[in-house]
């Protein structure tokens, strides 16, 4: 099985073998064993990389981002998140 850290590594390095001829924004998220922990990355098609506590891109990433920071909750725990989930289902 491959981590969520060995797959960031070979998407950066491939999208920085093309010099961003691909275009691809990507998002990549996952539970990292060798970390003991949630992952989340955003990829930009240069092959730069930032580890995120949420992320958007694309053409609506900033209107995207204004709501996620207006809603996002660092200290939630996985049972609150759950439950606002339903709620709002």
């Amino acid at each position: 099985d491959a981590s969520v850290s060995s797959i960031c590594r070979f998407l950066k390095d491939e999208l920085h073998k093309y010099g961003g001829q691909i275009g691809a924004n990507l998002v990549l998220g996952g539970y990292d064993y060798s970390m003991q922990r949630a992952i989340l990355t955003s990829i930009y098609p240069h092959g730069s990389m930032d580890v995120v506590p949420y992320t958007a891109l694309g053409s609506r990433s900033l209107a995207a981002t204004g709501v996620l920071e207006s809603r996002y909750a660092h200290d939630i725990t996985i049972e609150d998140a759950v439950t606002r989930r339903r709620q709002n289902s």
